[in-house]
């Protein structure tokens, strides 16, 4: 539980410099593909290297924090939505 909060430190830090909730919701999105493009990558070198095991390390490492990345990102960009969602039911 203590990572999880720690994560979110690191978000919210990132989103108050923002400030702005369709820019935090583009972020989040850009962070999203980053992830998935560390999976796509990870899982492609995994793949197509002729020297698998040499590769293994960093390939494992780069599709854990890709799954991370994507999951954590996910869960941000649906409370951004909401959180947009009641800034424009306020106005």
């Amino acid at each position: 539980m203590k990572s999880y909060r720690s994560k979110r430190f690191i978000i919210d830090t990132i989103d108050a410099k923002i400030a702005d909730v369709e820019k935090e919701k583009k972020f989040d999105l850009i962070m999203i593909s980053v992830g998935i493009l560390l999976v796509l990558c990870s899982l492609l070198i995994l793949v197509l290297s002729p020297i698998a095991n040499a590769w293994m390390v960093l390939c494992v490492i780069m599709l854990v924090t890709g799954v991370i990345l994507c999951s954590v990102m996910i869960k941000e960009y649906i409370d951004d939505c909401y959180k947009a969602d009641r800034q424009h039911t306020n106005k």
